[in-house]
């Protein structure tokens, strides 16, 4: 008896929850069932097409920036050249037998 009515217990939160699970999804509601008309269809094209614009825009915008900060120019790369080659001094390193660490160190550097 007493296993029956736990069995029925477990059975009966089990669907609950089972239910509660997944949830209730409304249908979207829209003024009017009825198809766009060819003017409407036009209008939200060219209102999808100037956000998309502006999207694109600030992209571009944003990448622009991006290459700007990374690509030093040609004197910040010079002063960076001579500021490790004094470090590379400041320990007793020569440039030309350790290249390609001064290299990958400037290589490191133009990524930070």
């Amino acid at each position: 008896m007493l296993g029956k009515a736990l069995r029925d217990s477990v059975l009966r939160s089990s669907a609950l929850r089972a239910t509660s699970v997944f949830p209730q999804f409304s249908m979207r509601a829209f003024a009017s069932n009825a198809p766009l008309n060819e003017k409407e269809k036009g209008d939200e094209r060219v209102f999808f097409t100037k956000n998309d614009e502006k999207a694109l825009k600030d992209l571009m915008k944003k990448i622009q920036k991006q290459t700007a900060i990374v690509e030093p120019t040609k004197a910040e790369e010079e002063r960076q050249k001579k500021k490790l080659s004094d470090i590379f001094n400041d320990h007793k390193l020569d440039t030309q037998k350790h290249q390609a660490l001064f290299d990958a160190l400037l290589e490191w550097k133009r990524h930070l």
